[in-house]
């Protein structure tokens, strides 16, 4: 990319700090602007394919999601570009809200900066900021790439966007920092005196404090340096989690958890039931849990049951709880999007149930976003067909079973001890 990943931060963030100022009237929001939109959203595809070709014959699981990211792009817009209003510059290209192009674009942000490819998630989350300004998803997606190029004080801009203050304070932590890495440490090989790179002088900050801490030969007292780090820290507003974080995530879409399930007889225990208890045969089972309890579940002969917990995205609480996999549900992408970056504990599960089935009940019945957490998960499990059986496990007060579930149940399956099994021949 030309000018370099600095160049193109400052491109993104034109205007910097009054960034909103750069951006038109929604009002103006109309053919030209439009036009010109789409052409920047083509150009950003182009990019993207020719970063991704790079990647073709990889086969580590960066890579991979790399590649399936650019394919959903490409496909969401070649699909929007096909409506009258597109071709004509009546309407965007890439809509605002929770529209599947945003959606996608957002994805490949977030893949290509876990890939390495930090240019090209800057440029991507760069051009969602300017269609959907008031997406904080979107903003804190900018920041996270920019963060990952080192470029710190325009992360911090991008992640307080609609604070004026968010870069001076940065830049003058960063400026503390740089003097206390100096004076505590003259013998590292830096570059010459201030300002010296930003992460450069986060990696001799690190690199002191290490030093010190293990007692090496030359350590120096490193408290000045840490001070300094930690007011950066606060400056920065850093979010739960970083690369290593979410690559230790297996991402589990249909296919996936599917194959997670095959085999299994699927047992979903509802908020307040009790875990049934295995069978006596020892058969292969899987639990669906609906609340937060901690439980060990035997499985008789296979150890224990894997346990996916489903969680809403505006859930408070739970989210530190043990399970196998974690199964986030909200039909709103920003809601979504915000619940896994800064509720999620990754060393809890090691799988996240993936972004195509972020809102269940839309996959098993074609669109359709409403209804409790719970109807929507249980109908996708059964429209989905995943396990080899699927029984519901009700409260012992069946008066707190989501009505609109209670009433799909007494309809599909058959009730026994407060279970119900779902007829897979219907």
């Amino acid at each position: 990319m030309k000018g370099g990943p600095r160049a193109l931060a400052a491109r993104v963030l034109r205007g910097v700090p009054g960034i909103r100022a750069a951006i038109p009237d929604p009002s103006a929001r109309t053919g030209a602007h439009h036009r010109e939109e789409s052409s920047r959203w083509w150009d950003a595809l182009a990019e993207a394919s020719a970063t991704a070709a790079e990647h073709t014959y990889s086969r580590s699981l960066q890579s991979r999601r790399l590649l399936r990211s650019v394919n959903a792009l490409a496909g969401a817009l070649a699909l929007r570009a096909g409506r009258e209003g597109v071709a004509a510059g009546t309407e965007p290209l890439v809509r605002s809200g929770a529209s599947k192009e945003k959606r996608a674009a957002l994805d490949l942000a977030r893949d290509a900066r876990v890939a390495g490819e930090t240019d090209l998630a800057i440029l991507v989350a760069g051009e969602v900021t300017r269609t959907d300004p008031g997406s904080r998803v979107a903003w804190s997606y900018l920041a996270a790439a920019l963060h990952a190029d080192g470029l710190l004080t325009e992360a911090a801009v991008a992640r307080g966007h609609d604070d004026p203050d968010a870069g001076a304070r940065v830049a003058t932590a960063l400026a503390a920092l740089d003097g206390a890495v100096g004076a505590a440490a003259p013998d590292l090989d830096l570059p010459p005196a201030p300002p010296r790179p930003e992460a450069t002088v986060v990696r001799a900050a690190q690199a002191i404090e290490t030093r010190t801490l293990l007692g090496l030969p030359g350590a120096c007292d490193a408290l000045d340096v840490a001070r300094a780090h930690r007011e950066l820290a606060v400056a920065e507003q850093e979010l739960r989690w970083s690369d290593a974080d979410v690559l230790a995530l297996e991402v589990m879409e249909i296919a996936e958890l599917r194959d997670h399930l095959a085999g299994r007889a699927i047992h979903a225990v509802l908020d307040g039931a009790e875990p049934p208890v295995p069978a006596p045969d020892g058969a292969a089972r899987a639990l669906v849990v609906f609340d937060d309890r901690r439980f060990e579940p035997s499985d008789g002969v296979d150890g224990a049951a894997p346990v996916i917990r489903v969680t809403g995205a505006t859930a408070r609480s739970g989210w530190d709880t043990p399970a196998d996999a974690r199964w986030v549900v909200s039909a709103n992408d920003d809601e979504w999007h915000a619940a896994i970056a800064e509720s999620v504990v990754p060393g809890a599960q090691p799988r996240l149930v993936g972004v195509g089935l972020r809102a269940p009940l839309a996959v098993a019945l074609h669109g359709r976003t409403d209804g409790s957490v719970a109807y929507a998960v249980i109908r996708a499990l059964d429209a989905l067909r995943l396990g080899e059986s699927l029984t519901v496990t009700l409260p012992a007060d069946e008066a707190t079973v989501p009505a609109d579930l209670a009433e799909w149940l007494h309809e599909a399956g058959t009730t026994k001890d407060r279970t119900v099994r779902l007829e897979r021949n219907r």
